[in-house]
């Protein structure tokens, strides 16, 4: 499942990878564009349907999270993911991933090893040289108590959304999002609601393989938001309390820990999430009525969209591996990547 807008160039890179790589899934393109991209996609993927099974799926009335939910009721297979347009799931780590949850029913979803890539200098563009390349942690926990799993999350926000889910899960996970509000559901709790719901279903697992590609550059929606924009649209209240209801009405019947005691330490996850990120978010609590420090609260949301910034360093020149010696498994595992973005005969 991939959410796109208005970059019918990315999806012409992750086509053409996909197609090389020998992808054997049903890719959805969930296209919030406005109708010149549209078009640019949709000829994309008229150009290659003919190696891969494409749906694509026009709304430009739906954000990224929204637009997810959507695909998410569209997926007939036992196992499901989504990215966005500008990464790339290496293909050769899928089968080890389907394996692995086969074969162990207490995991509701299984990453691997991750990557943030520059391109050309951390400019915006699909193709052109790769000018760094740095590992990129993602979320995992195998503690057997749901609660525990969701305090380790909450304990260190790590991207998990991009995992490989069970389909059914995955659904319900979006499906809770749907109760934000449109911008909410894009920032900050749309990410922590969508990783609850998984986590709360069952353990997640980092296999040590390559697995996922992603790309950092200056046209971040996250970093472009301005402080006026956050209070004019968030409802961080609002929100405060649907993720509180969610991971109650989640844990329930699947922590250890008594009502009383699980509904405290939700409470205690909740106000303590600036801190966990760094932001020392301010709230008061009574009952469910949440209210949050406006300017905390935007320090959080700029908290977990530079994730990972700390990785690139502007207008040094690199290759590849510079700094770590990856395996030779890794290198291949990327090498198609590599090919397609040097691959500027496709723009």
């Amino acid at each position: 499942m991939i959410p796109t807008k208005n970059r019918p160039e990315f999806i012409l890179r992750l086509l053409a990878y996909y197609s090389e790589a020998g992808f054997q899934g049903t890719i959805m393109v969930g296209d919030s564009s406005n109708s010149s991209d549209y078009i640019k996609s949709s000829n994309y993927i008229s150009t290659y349907s003919k190696s891969l099974r494409i749906e694509h799926y026009y709304d430009q009335s739906l954000t990224a999270d929204k637009m997810i939910s959507f695909l998410s009721g569209k997926v007939i297979t036992e196992f499901s993911l989504m990215h966005p347009d500008d990464d790339i799931v290496l293909v050769p780590s899928l089968q080890y991933c389907l394996n692995f949850l086969n074969k162990n029913s207490e995991y509701s979803a299984v990453n691997g090893l991750a990557f943030n890539t520059g391109i050309n200098y951390n400019q915006y563009t699909p193709f052109g040289k790769v000018t760094l390349i740095k590992d990129y942690p993602l979320s995992s926990s195998l503690a057997d108590d749901s609660f525990e799993r969701i305090n380790d999350y909450f304990s260190n926000i790590l991207n998990l959304n991009m995992s490989v889910i069970r389909a059914a899960i995955n659904l319900k996970a979006f499906s809770a999002i749907e109760q934000l509000n449109d911008f909410d559901s894009t920032y900050v709790y749309g990410e922590v609601i969508h990783a609850s719901v998984i986590l709360a279903r069952g353990k997640v697992k980092t296999i040590d393989y390559p697995y996922l590609v992603r790309q950092k550059h200056p046209s971040q929606f996250y970093r472009s938001v301005s402080f006026d924009d956050w209070l004019k649209r968030s409802d961080p209240s609002a929100s405060a309390i649907t993720l509180k209801e969610t991971l109650l009405h989640e844990l329930i019947n699947t922590s250890e820990l008594d009502d009383s005691l699980l509904s405290t330490k939700i409470d205690e996850l909740i106000l303590g999430l600036g801190e966990r990120t760094k932001a020392k978010v301010m709230a008061k609590s009574n009952e469910c009525d949440f209210r949050y420090t406006m300017s905390k609260i935007y320090s959080v949301l700029r908290g977990l969209s530079n994730r990972g910034k700390r990785l690139f360093i502007k207008n040094r020149r690199y290759d590849y591996f510079d700094g770590k010696k990856y395996s030779k498994e890794t290198k291949d595992a990327l090498k198609l990547y590599f090919d397609v973005v040097n691959n500027t005969d496709l723009c």
